[in-house]
């Protein structure tokens, strides 16, 4: 009897007791490993370029409330279902073309593509099975030798338009997924893109000290849409990579440079704006250029603050020049076509990006209403602030003539 009871404890055989203990401790070391993975999320503030904590919460708040926000809601999520089955392009395929673009265009795309949507699907329900499509991507697509086509300049260039899209879907796919990312994938996915996107970029357009343009290439689009990209993807580095904030407020601080460009005689460039807000190279390169930078704008102000971006007081009028030059139809909305642009081209994406950056005016509720509010891209979902019930003001200017680069419209209504 004496060793039976030498054998228990409180009425249970000791084997069953370490039985116990050893379940428990099991538990404990499984929670206590979520309870540090949940803290190093919380620590890392992430995602918190785009898709905080604050901005997911009130689109499923929106999404329980109204039936616009839950159908657009679902569609999302019914784009990165379709994007699990997506083969990813091979890196034969992209870096057998020639050519400015090459064939980076089928690979920059959907990576710009994946990033925000196949993100933005994981922050809203936790399926990892996106979270694993977009790391499998990343990785893929930092094998490549170069994001970029060969234009066989001289000096050569090493980026482009491609690469700012895969900028884009990195920076994106780096902050969104962050808790689900191992330390390696981090370290892999980081490497790649400052290896093939954020140094090439910003030694070809901005930094100077391996190559200068030999043209003034500040005066076009390219300078906005390359640079702005490179200073997300540096973004979604800080305090994972030593040099990324250094590299995003250098961004930051030139970009007043681009919208005061006053252009060059002997080059037979304009001015990239005209005072009233206008962009020369016509609606459609407005709202590229124009939007671009606004996403960089709106993450700088995320991470850093609202007060750290630069004061540009041309953007209090950038977003008048799409309402000024469009034409109401009944269908949609028309634009005023010199340039390089068309009758449907839009400028819509960058009303929605200035009313999320804090530039209000109730003719960009009206230009939104009759174009596109945005809610079909991941982005502009989150950042929804549509009034439907503005209007244009009643003494809003029926004529407006940009003096500086020879614009004139005259309307009767």
């Amino acid at each position: 009897m004496k060793r039976e009871m030498d054998n228990t404890v409180g009425g249970l055989r000791l084997n069953h007791v370490l039985l116990f203990m050893t379940i428990l401790a099991g538990f404990t070391a499984e929670s206590f490993a979520q309870d540090n993975k949940r803290k190093a999320a919380e620590l890392s503030n992430r995602p918190r370029l785009f898709f905080t904590a604050e901005r997911i919460k009130n689109l499923r708040e929106r999404a329980a409330e109204d039936s616009v926000f839950k159908e657009a809601s679902d569609k999302l999520l019914e784009r990165a279902d379709r994007l699990l089955e997506a083969k990813l392009v091979s890196k034969q395929y992209a870096e057998g073309g020639s050519g400015q673009h090459g064939n980076y265009h089928r690979p920059s795309r959907q990576i710009s593509d994946m990033g925000p949507t196949l993100g933005l699907a994981y922050q809203m329900t936790g399926n990892k099975r996106y979270a694993e499509k977009l790391r499998d991507a990343m990785i893929h697509y930092g094998s490549f030798n170069r994001w970029a086509g060969d234009a066989h300049h001289d000096p050569p260039w090493h980026s482009e338009l491609n690469t700012a899209r895969f900028c884009y879907g990195y920076a994106h796919g780096y902050d969104s997924i962050y808790d689900f990312l191992s330390e390696d994938d981090k370290k892999t996915i980081a490497e790649s893109m400052v290896r093939l996107g954020i140094l090439p970029t910003l030694n070809d357009w901005v930094l100077g000290e391996k190559r200068i343009h030999a043209l003034d290439s500040m005066g076009h689009n390219w300078w906005s849409v390359c640079v702005s990209m490179a200073g997300l993807a540096s973004l979604s580095l800080v305090d994972d990579y030593q040099q990324a904030e250094t590299w995003a407020r250098h961004v930051s601080d030139v970009f007043p440079e681009w919208f005061y460009y006053q252009g060059n005689i002997l080059q037979n460039k304009p001015a990239n704006f005209d005072t009233k807000g206008a962009f020369y190279e016509s609606v459609n390169y407005a709202e590229y250029a124009l939007s671009e930078y606004l996403l960089f704008r709106l993450a700088y102000s995320n991470v850093f603050g609202k007060s750290s971006a630069p004061d540009i007081p041309l953007l209090e009028d950038a977003g008048d020049f799409f309402v000024h030059s469009c034409y109401p139809a009944s269908d949609s909305i028309m634009s005023t076509n010199f340039g390089d642009s068309s009758l449907r081209a839009k400028g819509a994406q960058t009303i929605q990006l200035l009313l999320a950056n804090g530039y209000e005016k109730p003719e960009y509720h009206w230009y939104l209403k009759r174009t596109d509010r945005g809610l079909g891209d991941p982005v502009g979902l989150v950042y929804d602030k549509l009034n439907t019930r503005q209007t244009l003001p009643d003494d809003f200017t029926k004529s407006m003539l940009y003096h500086d680069i020879g614009w004139a419209v005259l309307r009767s209504s």
